[in-house]
């Protein structure tokens, strides 16, 4: 007679399957086997017109505030190509979800002379007119139109940088 365990064998079946081991093969990928062009990209080698096309997809904020820590060539366009800030859209992303066909800002009372409509919430970001400068300055006078926070003192700088301003919408 052989020597027998206390305890129990079950099936592989009947195993709850928390307790049913898989052995997986893990996978290595060996760096060295994939040519360099796979791994590396010289975004900086781009020609112009596809950096402008990846620039121009870009929310304009996010080109003002990052675009020329990539690389000078892309930094180089973000400052030196007007057409890039033709139509210039600096709105808050709380206002990209409102409708758009309604001209005037419906839930402002302009007979109170109370500031209980205003929040923390419906003021700009700060640093937005440094932002907007910026952009109006970068169009070279080639500026369309405008969306995005204004006060009196920006309003006049728009007016005096941007002649060929058609269209602004304050927000």
């Amino acid at each position: 007679m052989g020597i027998r365990s206390r305890r129990r064998t079950r099936a592989a079946s009947t195993d709850p399957p928390c307790r049913r081991r898989r052995h997986r093969r893990r996978r290595t990928v060996d760096v060295h086997s994939f040519p360099w062009s796979v791994m590396w990209r010289d975004w900086a080698a781009l020609p112009r017109d596809v950096l402008w096309l990846i620039l121009s997809l870009l929310p304009q904020a996010d080109i003002l505030r990052g675009a020329g820590c990539v690389c000078v060539s892309w930094r180089r366009l973000a400052v030196d190509e007007p057409l890039l800030w033709r139509h210039i859209d600096l709105a808050a992303d709380k206002d990209k979800g409102k409708d758009s066909d309604s001209d005037s800002n419906s839930d402002i009372d302009l007979d109170s002379d109370t500031d209980s409509d205003t929040d923390s919430n419906s003021d700009p970001p700060a640093g937005w007119q440094a932002t907007a400068c910026a952009a109006v300055r970068r169009s070279a006078g080639h500026c369309e139109s405008f969306r995005g926070p204004v006060d009196d003192i920006f309003l006049l700088y728009l007016a005096d940088r941007a002649p060929l301003l058609r269209s602004l919408h304050v927000t």
